[in-house]
C-alpha cells in the first residue's frame, strides 16, 4: 500500500511496477480525502484515507506500507 496520491506516490507507484523484480504488488493508494477514494492512480485504486490505514492492513493483510 502506498500513503499518498500526489506526485511521489506517482512515481513510487510507478517504479514498483516497472520493476516487477522486486517481488512487490500494490494493492492500494491512501488519500487525504474522501472524494479521493476510488479514484485510481497508474491503475492503483485509492482504497480509503489516512485514518483507514490500520483497518486496510489487517483487512486486506497488507505486510508493507509506503
Amino acid at each position: 500500500m502506498v500513503v499518498g496520491t500526489g506526485d511521489l506516490a506517482k512515481q513510487v507507484i510507478a517504479e514498483l511496477r516497472r520493476r516487477s523484480e522486486w517481488g512487490y504488488h500494490v494493492v492500494g493508494a491512501i488519500g487525504r480525502r474522501l472524494d479521493q477514494v476510488g479514484r485510481k492512480i497508474h491503475d492503483v485504486e485509492v482504497i480509503g484515507v489516512l485514518t483507514d490505514i490500520v483497518p486496510l492492513i489487517g483487512d486486506r493483510d497488507i505486510d508493507r506500507v509506503i
